[in-house]
């Protein structure tokens, strides 16, 4: 199986640092709604909730933005890669991470173990515990390029 550099790049790089920039700018412009209507007003309304609930929203968007974001992938390039041999000690689904695209299907992404060294990957397939395989992966994020059975 061999995954896409580009794809990796942009699903944990560029679409969480966007949505954390859209989620500041909301998270600012509601806080400054806020203090605006209390300068107005000095006593808190029953209104003023319908601010503080999107603000509580915004600051968990912007909480699942900041755990998407790989930062190790921004020092890696797809001519970088490193290959270990190992077998697969233990596969880890990652429920709280953005779902990705392999041949046409969403996918959830997984964590796997070899050789006590977690490595993220876009999607396990039919690899199981136990079996010994070859993994191309980048060196500063840990993900997964391409792997194949040894």
């Amino acid at each position: 199986m061999h995954f896409e550099y580009d794809e990796y790049y942009r699903e944990l790089y560029k679409y969480p640092l966007f949505g954390i920039i859209v989620g500041i700018l909301g998270f600012l412009w509601i806080s400054y709604n806020i203090v605006k209507k209390v300068r107005e007003d000095y006593r808190f309304k029953i209104k003023n909730i319908f601010f503080i609930v999107p603000l509580i929203f915004i600051s968990f968007f912007l909480y699942l933005q900041f755990n998407f974001l790989n930062l190790g992938i921004k020092k890696d390039y797809d001519v970088n890669t490193v290959f270990v041999s190992g077998e697969i000690e233990y596969i880890r689904s990652e429920l709280n991470s953005p779902k990705l695209q392999y041949e046409g299907e969403v996918v959830d992404p997984s964590v796997i173990t070899i050789n006590n060294q977690e490595y993220y990957i876009m999607t396990i397939g039919d690899f199981e515990v136990g079996d010994y395989v070859v993994i191309e992966f980048l060196p500063n994020s840990l993900v997964v390029m391409s792997i194949n059975y040894d």
